[in-house]
C-alpha cells in the first residue's frame, strides 16, 4: 500500500472523526492514545496511521474506523465490506433506524434465539446483520423496519433491494433454500427462491395477493401446495 493511500486514509479519518471518536478507535483495538503523539487532530490521525502501517495492521484500523462510522467507506484499506454492500447497506439502516432497546425489540419479534447474545449497539448490530443473513430472514426484518420506522424504511428500500440482488448473484450457493422444504427438487430451488424473495417484498411494501403469486410459482415448479 503507498504512502499516497495511506495519505487518502488519513485525511479521511481528518474528515469523518474527531478527537474523542478517534480515541474511542484506538480504545477498542487495545492502543493506549498516549503511546501515538498528536496535539491536533491532523497529526493524531497522520500518527495513528503510521503506527498501524509499521505493525501491518492497517486492515485492522480500517475495520475498527467502519464500525464507528458506518456511513464512510473504508473498504480500500481492507475493511469487511463496502458501505454500499449488502452489510454496508443494512448496517447503515440499522443504526439509523433504532436505538439499543429497539434492537432488542427487534431480536425480540424476529430473531428470539439471539435475544441472550446482545452487547453493545454496534455489537447487536453486526449479529443481526450476520444472522439475518445466514437465516435468509432480510425481508421478515426489513418488515419490521416498516412497521417501526417507516421513514426509514423508505429512504432505504430500494438501496436493501438492489444490494440484496447483488448479494444473490455474486454466488448463487449463497442462497438458503426456502424454508418450507428441506429438500426443494433441484430445478424448482431457482423458481421457489425468486417467488419467496418476489412475494415477500411485494408484502414488505403494502402488497399482499393472498398467496396467489406463490401458489402459481410453486405450481410451475411442479410442486402441490
Amino acid at each position: 500500500m503507498s504512502e499516497n493511500n495511506l495519505a487518502v486514509l488519513r485525511d479521511k479519518i481528518t474528515a469523518h472523526f474527531n478527537r474523542a471518536e478517534l480515541m474511542a478507535v484506538l480504545h477498542d483495538l487495545g492502543v493506549d492514545h498516549e503511546n501515538i503523539a498528536g496535539n491536533s487532530l491532523n497529526m493524531l490521525s497522520l500518527n495513528t496511521v503510521q503506527y498501524f502501517k509499521n505493525r501491518t495492521m492497517v486492515v485492522d484500523l480500517a475495520t475498527a474506523l467502519a464500525k464507528q462510522k458506518p456511513s464512510v467507506d473504508f473498504s480500500y484499506w481492507g475493511s469487511p465490506e463496502p458501505v454500499e454492500s449488502l452489510r454496508g447497506v443494512l448496517r447503515q439502516l440499522l443504526n439509523e433506524a433504532f436505538n439499543l432497546s429497539e434492537l432488542k425489540t427487534l431480536v425480540f419479534s424476529v430473531f428470539p434465539e439471539l435475544s441472550d447474545e446482545l452487547g453493545h449497539k454496534s455489537h447487536a448490530v453486526e449479529r443481526i446483520i450476520d444472522h439475518a443473513l445466514k437465516q435468509n430472514r432480510v425481508l421478515p426484518m426489513m418488515e419490521f423496519v416498516r412497521g417501526c420506522n417507516s421513514s426509514q424504511y423508505s429512504a432505504y428500500v430500494m438501496r436493501v433491494d438492489r444490494a440484496l440482488q447483488a448479494y444473490k448473484n455474486q454466488d448463487p450457493a449463497l442462497i438458503p433454500e426456502v424454508p418450507v422444504f428441506k429438500k426443494p427438487p433441484p430445478r424448482a430451488t431457482t423458481a421457489l427462491n425468486d417467488a419467496v424473495l418476489l412475494a415477500a417484498k411485494m408484502y414488505a411494501n403494502g402488497h399482499n395477493d393472498g398467496g396467489k403469486m406463490m401458489k402459481s410459482a410453486l405450481g410451475m415448479a411442479g410442486i402441490d401446495y
